[in-house]
């Protein structure tokens, strides 16, 4: 059930995101039905009525795009069709006239091939005489930034229905170039697995590609710490740090403890996203973020080598660059990349005066 806040912010919006819909038992039964069918898909080379193919599939690296009408042939997705969880949310926000299934797919975005989907309306593909319809997103895995969630652009389900169309024919999709809406408006629909968007049939939506690989932070400043450490451990460090290490490296901590405190409380105070599955509403551009477009990496490396002073540990701070260069590469790069595509020339000009660093 959702609240009538929740309902009024769809019918404001034209989308919605409920937490937590599907039970654990139907969401581990959905997700070993989907393995069986992408491992079936090994059967088959080219596009049938069950499958969409990606790109370079081969019988021995199946790669699916799409999966068609699984509730005609999968019993556990007819199943989800009919749960009462779901129905019941689909009710409140369509009305007590009853709900009706027109069609199902099963979209899939898996790294290195997971394709983008072009920005439309679903009402250019079945107009009906009625528009109160929607479509339901089911996350079977969590939906985080960096595998291409859907994306919505808030409000256009109150415009017209855009020309789909491409030299005169039907094509499905608009043209962004056209910027018939603000495409840069548009906000991902994130979640943890089991949750579930629900948007109008006229939104305007698509997604972008999923993103290759993204290394978390922690990983990357820390793995290199922690090997630096192990090597002082098993073979000792051939340099004497001294006892200078010792205030230079609290005064590390301690700047990273004030300088990550503030660039957090940024982040709640903009209300915008910091964790994978938390969409991204603006640039922030003030306090640590006048000074480094990465003040949280830059903090993070700083405590890097305040630990390294006071474990003490010289292998850590040789192997200090290493971690510089993962997470330039795991992490910031990545995010660089979906930033430029989330906002556009605002975030171009504000890399133009902001440095990566400081």
């Amino acid at each position: 059930m959702v609240s009538d806040r929740e309902i009024e912010h769809y019918r404001q919006t034209g989308y919605l995101v409920v937490p937590d819909v599907l039970d654990a038992d139907i969401l581990a039964r959905l997700r070993g039905a989907l393995d069986t069918l992408v491992a079936d898909a090994a059967s088959v080379s080219s596009h049938t009525d069950v499958y969409d193919l990606e790109p370079g599939h081969t019988p021995a690296a199946p790669k699916v795009r799409r999966i068609k009408l699984p509730h005609t042939h999968t019993p556990v997705f007819w199943e989800l069709a009919n749960y009462r969880p779901m129905v019941a949310i689909l009710e409140q926000l369509l009305g007590p006239s009853g709900v009706r299934l027109q069609s199902s797919k099963i979209n899939l975005k898996a790294p290195h091939y997971g394709s983008p989907v072009e920005w439309h309306q679903d009402w250019a593909f079945y107009p009906h005489t009625n528009d109160d319809m929607l479509a339901v997103g089911v996350m079977l895995d969590d939906a985080f930034l960096e595998n291409g969630p859907l994306l919505v652009v808030p409000g256009s389900h109150k415009g017209p229905t855009w020309d789909h169309h491409s030299n005169g024919y039907f094509c499905g999709a608009m043209d962004p170039t056209r910027k018939d809406v603000d495409f840069e408006s548009a906000i991902p629909l994130t979640g943890k697995a089991g949750s579930m968007s629900f948007h109008h049939v006229r939104m305007v939506h698509g997604s972008e590609p999923a993103v290759a690989f993204r290394l978390w932070p922690p990983v990357a400043i820390g793995a290199p710490l922690l090997a630096g450490w192990l090597a002082t451990l098993l073979s000792g460090d051939p340099v004497e740090l001294g006892r200078w290490r010792i205030p230079l490296g609290w005064a590390l901590v301690l700047l990273f403890v004030g300088w990550n405190g503030w660039s957090l409380w940024l982040f709640r105070r903009h209300e915008t996203g910091l964790l994978p599955g938390q969409a991204t509403h603006t640039i922030i551009e003030e306090g640590t973020y006048r000074l480094s477009r990465n003040p949280l990496y830059v903090g993070l490396l700083g405590l890097y080598l305040g630990l390294a002073l006071l474990a003490p540990t010289f292998w850590g701070l040789v192997l200090f660059p290493a971690a510089v260069l993962l997470v330039l590469w795991g992490a910031i790069r990545p995010e660089e990349r979906f930033l430029h595509e989330r906002f556009g020339a605002p975030y171009d000009d504000y890399t133009r005066r902001v440095r990566r660093w400081l």
